[in-house]
């Protein structure tokens, strides 16, 4: 039998070939960010049957040749579970017949037998057809077969679209030479890579999904076969090795990508944030789940897209006959997930989420709510919206007239914070500001020292930037009470917007096309930094393309939850502790229904690797942008490149189809 406890092998080989990369220095470390799973010399780290898996000649064999399993027998990597990654390994089939696969988020059956595992598997075999499907063992059988993209939904159906086609495929590889073989699992997709080409995707949020489970090869008991595997490498896979932080999420409404000054805004200065950026983590191409409040709002606390809560559009309590969401009362929040590991949450700021009981955030996992249950308010002092007064403590409504909200916000996140340091429990603080959200009201000293020191800036621009480094100075504020109370070096600090500035209201951009309400990158790419004493490297930089999202997987893997659940989003973790640049392989979606003029319907953008493809009004053509030659979209290529823009419309009608099936207005309408 070959077994081993270690996380990951740890041969002589691998000693070697770790001692020559430290002598490298850290640059060949973190090349591509893999671990191998081999040391080319002995199966360390591994579980399996001897007679079956061995190492020969420097690669991994399976081989039945001889003797037959009675059933399927796998090698099994490690005793841990993992949850997203990428795995890479190349392999080649040295024989005539035989089926075999790698099992990802799989179970160990050890009722059934040693060496016998369940779940996903992509497949590897000399038959056609078969080599790249996703087949699930001892379950479901087929789930995504060559050139397809299959999508299950929550209640087991499954919608399958055609991207490739099978005699196409078969020439893209040959199972009897070297191969490369590549498997991206983020979140509830699951995509197939052989030499380089997409083979099957599957898309799971069905009620028998998983998320993470562990990781083997599997060796068919049919027919004689023997399988050779080398390079086998995976990313990113490392637990989390920190201390559960306490977690402060700072959200500004409508903060544009060009209104910091650490985000090159000249007339402006916010030495309070740009302490965050240049002291922590900043990433360059973070976007917004959407254009406006309500639905980013929905997609950043559940890690999902806003339309599979029920948020597609922007909730207004005061107008029921102008909103266009209904938070899904069984969505499953962060606070809620944040509970498992003892979190203590609060909600300080603005909701946005709806005001029906059901709604509420005490009934969505906030063990305390201080702040506003609404949408916007008509005044930052007087705290009303269209005469109601929406300012709530947990569920009583309580009047605050008098003071600037965004000072008001901040005493009371500044109170929660000291009260919670004299506890033993870690806290999740969604610090949720309404500023620089319209109207633009700075305290009357703030707008009278930007109009000193700026001289020519006119009127409007001014009044937004007092708002902003008046917002900025309050985040300081938090930032001294989180030192105060001596729980800074255990707070993971991060800091983004809800959407892009608003255009009309002086807000900007940078040199982006598009602002607030656009699905233009204005509209949705927003400033994000992340900021943690001790664990976060000042100065990093980070260019994995991200969205709000991804936060919730990313915070739970901090936080040591382990969710069962469907989740959208990825997890960004090893971008946000280490810098690293994930290509992480999915299509990206947004999408925005709204009434007034667009009565009801529904705006897109859809993004693949650098291409975009955007319909920013019910009325306009879509239009296809390459951002890689092409970052501020002035050019529309749906002509020239009229398959790429066809694939995109395919993606994003799939994508329209999954959010069609979650009700967005309340039942009893």
């Amino acid at each position: 039998m070959i077994r081993t406890h270690l996380p990951y092998p740890i041969g002589p080989a691998f000693l070697s070939l770790l001692l020559a990369l430290l002598l490298a220095g850290p640059a060949a470390l973190a090349k591509d960010n893999f671990k191998p799973l081999f040391d080319g010399a002995s199966l360390d780290g591994w579980v399996g049957d001897e007679r079956f898996w061995r190492v020969e000649d420097g690669v991994i064999v399976a081989d039945s040749l001889e003797h037959q399993p009675e059933q399927n027998t796998f090698l099994i990597w490690g005793d841990g579970l993992v949850d997203d990654f990428e795995l890479k390994f190349r392999y080649r089939i040295v024989s005539e017949q035989g089926n075999s696969g790698v099992q990802i988020r799989s179970r160990w059956l050890k009722e059934a037998g040693d060496y016998v595992v369940a779940g996903y598997q992509p497949d590897i075999a000399i038959a056609e057809h078969i080599t790249g499907m996703s087949y699930e063992e001892r379950g479901r059988g087929p789930l995504a077969r060559r050139g397809e993209r299959t999508v299950i939904a929550p209640d087991g159906s499954r919608e399958t679209t055609r991207f490739a086609d099978e005699g196409e495929l078969n020439e893209k590889f040959d199972d009897r030479v070297w191969t490369d073989y590549h498997v991206v699992a983020r979140g509830n997709t699951m995509t197939i890579y052989i030499n380089g080409h997409r083979i099957s995707e599957l898309v799971d949020d069905g009620p028998e999904a998983r998320r993470q489970g562990i990781l083997a090869f599997q060796l068919h008991a049919g027919a004689p076969m023997r399988l050779e595997i080398d390079d086998a490498r995976l990313k990113p896979l490392d637990p989390v090795d920190v201390d559960p932080p306490n977690i402060v999420l700072i959200l500004a409404d409508d903060l544009g990508y060009g209104d910091l000054s650490s985000y090159g805004a000249d007339d402006m200065q916010t030495p309070q944030i740009d302490r965050l950026v240049n002291e922590g983590l900043r990433m360059d191409h973070f976007y917004a789940n959407s254009t406006v409040c309500s639905p980013t709002r929905a997609a950043l606390l559940s890690g999902r897209y806003q339309e599979l809560v029920g948020v597609p559009g922007v909730i207004r309590a005061h107008s029921p006959s102008n909103s266009w969401g209904y938070l899904d009362p069984h969505a499953v929040l962060l606070p809620q997930m944040l509970a498992e590991a003892g979190y203590h949450s609060a909600l300080i700021g603005k909701w946005h989420l709806g005001a029906e009981p059901e709604n509420h955030p005490n009934a969505h996992g906030f063990d305390y709510f201080h702040g506003w249950i609404g949408d916007m308010m008509d005044d930052y002092y007087d705290h009303r919206r269209r005469g109601v007064n929406f300012m709530q403590r947990n569920r009583e409504t309580i009047d605050t007239q008098g003071t600037h909200a965004t000072e008001l916000f901040t005493d009371w996140a500044v109170d929660y914070v000291h009260a919670q340091a004299a506890t033993d429990e870690p806290f999740f603080l969604f610090m949720s500001h309404f500023a620089p959200h319209f109207p633009i009201q700075p305290p009357d000293e703030w707008l009278h020292r930007v109009q000193e020191r700026e001289g020519e800036i006119d009127d409007d621009r001014a009044n937004n930037v007092a708002l902003i480094e008046h917002m900025d100075h309050e985040i300081g504020r938090l930032m001294d009470a989180l030192q105060q109370a001596g729980v800074a070096e255990d707070t993971l600090v991060i800091f983004t917007s809800d959407n892009g500035g608003s255009i009309p209201h002086a807000q900007r951009n940078g040199d982006l096309r598009g602002g607030k309400q656009a699905m233009y990158e204005g509209g949705i790419r927003v400033p994000f930094a992340a900021y943690w004493p001790g664990q976060i490297q000042p100065g990093s930089t980070s260019d994995t393309v991200a969205l709000s999202m991804d936060l919730v997987p990313t915070l739970c893997r901090l936080a040591g939850v382990r969710y069962n659940r469907s989740i959208d989003g990825v997890n960004i973790h090893p971008s946000l502790l280490e810098g690293w640049d994930q290509e992480i392989d999915r299509d990206l979606f947004w999408v925005r229904r709204e009434g007034n003029r667009y009565m009801g319907l529904t705006i897109w953008a859809a993004r693949r690797g650098d291409w975009k493809l955007v319909k920013n009004s019910h009325d306009a053509p879509f239009e296809l942008f390459d951002l890689a030659n092409d970052p501020l979209e002035t050019t529309n290529l749906a002509d020239e490149y009229r398959g790429i823009y066809n694939e995109l419309r395919r993606a994003l009608r799939a994508h329209i189809q999954r959010g069609g099936a979650v009700p967005w207005q309340k039942h009893d309408r």
